[in-house]
């Protein structure tokens, strides 16, 4: 089974139980409906700090190579459930991150940059699963002539 017929599975599955517990909504005490209200925020609260330590542009890859202190990394982006994403590492790309990145590099999928002192190189090789890696690297500033 392909990654899209799993995906559409479980959007379906999602669908099916959103409908199930919007038709039993009305037998729930307030109590309970106020319960699961903390817990989606909870849930959706985790969620949005993890993807806030992920990498979410072009800036936050050369963030986290200078905080590192590496001269050449390679990130990869694959789709990931939200279970994955809260375990995954922050160097991680989120989706908005990949898309964003994506319109950052452009067609050519390379661009170099100056971020701080430095002038970092990013290239983006697609990989299997419509997922891709970015190489990037600090590089001499070279101006042109």
């Amino acid at each position: 089974m392909g990654i899209k017929n799993k995906d559409k599975k479980k959007e379906e599955q999602a669908q099916k139980a959103m409908r199930t517990f919007v038709e039993k909504i009305p037998e729930l005490y307030d109590y309970d409906l106020q319960k699961l209200i903390n817990e989606v925020e909870e849930e959706l609260k985790k969620r949005e700090e993890k993807r806030g330590q992920m990498i979410n542009s072009i800036e936050d890859m050369c963030k986290h190579m200078m905080r590192e202190k590496e001269t050449s990394y390679s990130f990869y982006y694959e789709a990931m459930t939200p279970r994955d994403q809260l375990m995954a590492e922050n160097d991680g790309i989120t989706d908005s991150g990949y898309r964003h990145i994506c319109s950052q590099l452009g067609e050519k999928g390379v661009r170099a940059i100056q971020y701080g002192y430095n002038t970092f190189l990013i290239k983006k090789y697609p990989q299997e699963n419509n997922g891709a890696c970015f190489d990037v690297e600090i590089i001499e500033h070279v101006d042109v002539l």
